[in-house]
């Protein structure tokens, strides 16, 4: 297994005052030699001598960054400012070295109309505008990966026809196994359904507790369907990680798994327990399928 840290576990921790060159410290001495970087401290904005440097950084230690990750909204009417905007982010991927670009489309998590559209209206913009994306970081043989996230390009039937619009060969699927219960599926019908075409995988778990029932409290959000969702350390959660995991095995991929912890829990006892947690999770996913012969379905 190729375990990676989203740097993006630190984010409370970056506010504290850690810095970049820690984190990536932090993420070795844990056990996990990659790092998927988001734009924070010198990266927050376009910095290609920080880029550079922080690609050094990674690479005197021997880190691997094999995508650069961050927050976009393509759904405004501003969406071109936006797509310029990321523009500047693929030039600062290609400085660290990053073969992977990957961005968020509609984002939010709310029910306005403003921030939740109906996907096939906002559909033709957002591949006009991924197109732009994916034909500028072809010059840097940077392929643009997104995942399902929100509530608008989330689901396999709303991902797939977003995915399949968009004609560029430069692009790929993030298969981000917490995001999807946020429209009320499980991660393993996501990959099931697009593991051919999975070039990352995001890793984070989820308390799930039924939105009819009591009020759980702060640090919890609410669903598509208004159920209560609470990030938490890998394996304490709800997700099905070793039948998910087969999926990807069966499917050839040997890409990375990205830890993005999302609980209230302190980001080390979270990625510590969860990194231990995930690669036991692949082992056993491994044992399983040792037992599977697939010639038997021949």
């Amino acid at each position: 297994m190729k375990p990676c840290l989203f740097l993006c576990s630190f984010d409370s921790l970056f506010s504290k005052g850690l810095s970049l060159h820690e984190a990536v410290d932090m993420a070795i001495e844990y056990g996990i030699h990659a790092v998927e970087p988001f734009p924070v401290k010198e990266l927050s904005t376009k910095n290609l001598f920080a880029a550079k440097e922080f690609g050094e950084y990674c690479h005197k230690k021997g880190v691997s960054i094999p995508c650069f990750s961050m927050l976009s909204k393509l759904e405004g009417v501003n969406y071109k400012e936006e797509v310029e905007r990321l523009k500047g982010f693929i030039d600062m991927a290609a400085e660290m070295g990053a073969g992977l670009f990957h961005h968020t489309l509609v984002p939010s998590l709310k029910h306005s109309a403003e921030q939740m559209p109906i996907f096939k209206q906002i559909m033709p913009q957002l591949i006009s505008a991924c197109e732009e994306i994916c034909d500028y970081a072809a010059q840097y043989n940077i392929t643009c990966v997104y995942e399902d996230q929100g509530f608008v390009i989330n689901g396999v039937r709303a991902y797939e026809e977003f995915f399949l619009s968009l004609g560029r060969s430069n692009k790929g699927i993030v298969a981000d196994l917490g995001n999807i219960l946020f429209v009320d599926e499980k991660p393993q019908e996501f990959v099931g359904h697009f593991a051919p075409n999975v070039k990352h995988v995001h890793v984070k778990d989820y308390l799930v507790k039924p939105g009819s029932g009591q009020f759980p409290g702060g640090g919890w959000y609410l669903n598509a369907n208004g159920d209560y969702l609470r990030g938490t350390i890998i394996g304490h959660g709800t997700i099905d990680f070793v039948q998910t995991i087969k999926i990807l095995l069966r499917a050839g991929y040997e890409g990375y798994y990205s830890i993005e912890f999302d609980g209230i829990e302190s980001p080390k006892n979270g990625v510590v327990n969860g990194v231990q947690n995930l690669r036991y999770y692949f082992e056993e996913a491994k044992r399983q399928l040792s037992f599977c012969d697939d010639k038997v379905l021949d």
